[in-house]
């Protein structure tokens, strides 16, 4: 590895603590060294410091835009970061296990075939929650028609074997079946999709949150996949933990760290 400047260096040791979608920076005369948290990725780092991904990468000489916690990154001209948005949660009754949502099979809602390019899931050891973040016609088109339409998507034109989630659920609060669980997805990216089931809620809830019923359906169906797989709370993850994305939004993400806690 080259010798790295005052300005360009990476710790490669994970940080233990986990700090809520929050780093921790200390300003300088030219700029802010920042600690990357749990939940960061380039684009969010790049969306509260004011700076584009191109200056973080060229800044820090990154060969890999995927972020490590604890990982430092110099930003120049930073003087300090916009702060990450907090989920403050409501009270809420205790959780009701697998109650609140219906569940549409893939006959149900017209998919298409499973394609032969695809691996074998070979058990399932976590979950990871995703949004679909905004779909042409969404506010025109039925859920069903919306999931028939990101299948067709990902078949035709990225070429997978089938849609990328196992699971997508509707504004409607109904679940529908999409990949089959014993295939791997294609929601992650590589060896992250290995073991990994995949959750979408159709909606961007980067701002806001999905309304009643769908993030009840949301709710129920993780805490039904939970008890189905045997996984921990801990075991659930936000798409933004694996890969460069503010997906599944930082509304959703910051209701899903307050979920770990109570499940």
């Amino acid at each position: 590895m080259p010798e790295l400047n005052r300005r360009q260096f990476v710790i490669g040791a994970a940080c233990t603590a986990f700090l809520a979608g929050c780093g921790r920076g200390l300003s300088g005369a030219g700029g802010m060294n920042y600690q990357v948290a749990q939940g960061d990725s380039l684009s969010t780092v790049a969306r509260r410091s004011g700076l584009s991904i191109s200056q973080i990468v060229e800044a820090n000489n990154l060969r890999s835009r995927h972020l490590d916690v604890g990982q430092r990154l110099y930003l120049p001209g930073v003087k300090s970061m916009t702060p990450t948005r907090v989920f403050k949660p409501e009270a809420r009754p205790a959780m009701t296990k697998g109650q609140n949502f219906q569940l549409v099979k893939r006959s149900q809602w017209g998919a298409q075939q499973l394609r032969p390019n695809h691996d074998p899931m070979n058990g399932i050891q976590r979950l990871t929650l995703h949004h679909t973040s905004e779909i042409p016609g969404m506010m025109d088109r039925s859920d069903r028609e919306l999931v028939a339409a990101v299948q067709r998507y990902h078949q035709d034109h990225q070429g997978w074997a089938d849609i990328g989630y196992h699971y997508i659920i509707g504004r409607d609060g109904q679940v529908y079946e999409g990949r089959p669980v014993k295939v791997q997805g294609a929601h992650v990216g590589g060896t992250r999709n290995h073991h990994n089931v995949g959750i979408a809620a159709i909606g961007d809830f980067h701002r806001s949150l999905p309304k009643g019923k769908q993030l009840a359906a949301i709710e129920g169906f993780l805490c039904d996949q939970i008890d189905r797989h045997s996984i921990s709370g801990k075991q659930v993850f936000g798409h933004r933990e694996l890969g460069n994305t503010i997906c599944p939004g930082d509304s959703l993400y910051g209701w899903l760290e307050d979920f770990r806690r109570r499940v």
